[in-house]
């Protein structure tokens, strides 16, 4: 899978992973979340086959750097790091919006469960309001009916 991005892509990819955390991936901190963060996009952007090169400059990091990310991401995958993989899942979902080249029914299970829960997520920040007036009954038929629109726009 070997695609052509240009480097004004991948870097409209990095600054949606750095919205969508709330941190600056392209930042030179060494703070665990965002080294952690930026670690996965490379691993992300790997995968598309962008090289190591590219990601460097659009990242203004040394190519070295870059695949010592992708092999330390890769690493902690293999030894089935879940904070990792949640991040990998998530910037996949990102990079699939930016890069447009999976369907969601493409995806892993598991992939495609994060992303019902970030829609849930999503959707209970979006009635916040409700939540706190509503008794333990109401709450749950309130879960179920987000769980079922969540499910309607997946499968239909």
């Amino acid at each position: 899978m070997n695609f052509q991005y240009s480097a004004s892509r991948i870097q409209t990819f990095g600054l949606a992973v750095s919205e969508h955390f709330h941190v600056d991936i392209f930042s030179r901190t060494r703070k665990g979340v965002v080294v952690n963060l930026r670690k996965a996009s490379y691993y992300v952007l790997r995968r598309r086959g962008i090289t190591y090169a590219t990601m460097a400059t659009v990242f203004n990091k040394n190519h070295a750097s870059v695949m010592h990310g992708t092999t330390s991401c890769s690493n902690l995958l293999d030894v089935k790091d879940q904070e990792m993989r949640k991040y990998v899942d998530i910037i996949e979902l990102i990079a699939n919006e930016v890069f447009q080249e999976t369907e969601v029914d493409d995806m892993r299970p598991e992939m495609r469960m994060n992303i019902y829960k970030l829609k849930i997520a999503d959707f209970i920040e979006a009635h916040d309001s409700l939540l706190p007036s509503l008794n333990a009954s109401e709450r749950k038929m309130m879960s179920r009916k987000i769980f079922n629109e969540v499910h309607k726009e997946f499968y239909e």
